[in-house]
């Protein structure tokens, strides 16, 4: 499945061929990314508006990810050459030209693991996926589903799209939880229940992919 975001984006795509290692984990870790990405690209979107100034906890955070996201990517044998420019660029830059630079990244990330496999490509995409889920329920969790429609809207799409990843490309993983948080969500699910059984799928996951064999 191609990759979604909040908005539309265009861009050039450039592609990278990893050096691979350590295929064992290699799984688990293309999912990592996927989360540690997706998280920083939310943290901009939901901040785009606001300078770096006011909001200094989301831009350490953001910080945070982009260096996991480095780390991992070059456990894996990626150069990561945009996050590596992207961490030292971060301070010269709005929310929105860090949310920018952060879609370019990962439409790229995309192809290039689409080159190697479409299984690689759509784990990384389903890290994408549920990290953007948990991180809208994260941020809503102290308010009633009836104040925060749109971000209701937004983890149902996710969820949605997270079903539809692991069904069409058969990862292997366990869809029950997702499945149940499906069923809950219609039912009058909290936010913080949303956010609470996305986290659980999040860790089962990385653990089913640890046990798996590789491509």
């Amino acid at each position: 499945m191609k990759i979604k975001f909040l908005t539309l984006l265009s861009c050039v795509v450039i592609l990278f061929f990893p050096k691979l290692s350590r295929t064992d984990e290699l799984k688990r870790n293309l999912f990592v990314l996927g989360v540690q990405i997706g998280g920083a690209e939310c943290i901009a979107t939901l901040f785009e508006n606001f300078p770096i100034k006011d909001k200094p906890g989301a831009f350490d955070l953001i910080k945070r990810n982009v260096t996991w996201s480095l780390d991992t990517a070059r456990a894996m044998g990626n150069p990561a050459n945009g996050l590596a420019q992207l961490k030292s660029d971060l301070s010269k830059l709005t929310f929105r030209g860090i949310r920018q630079r952060l879609m370019d990244i990962i439409v790229a990330e995309q192809a290039a693991w689409a080159s190697m496999s479409t299984q690689a490509s759509s784990l990384f995409v389903l890290g994408i996926h549920l990290e953007g889920a948990e991180c809208i329920a994260s941020e809503v969790q102290g308010f009633q589903r009836q104040e925060k429609p749109g971000s209701l809207d937004l983890i149902t799409r996710n969820v949605g799209w997270i079903r539809d990843e692991v069904r069409l490309t058969n990862l292997g993983l366990n869809t029950a939880l997702v499945d149940a948080l499906r069923n809950d969500i219609p039912k009058a699910a909290t936010f913080l229940s949303m956010y609470n059984q996305l986290s659980v799928i999040r860790e089962t996951w990385q653990s089913e992919l640890l046990s798996q064999g590789p491509f």
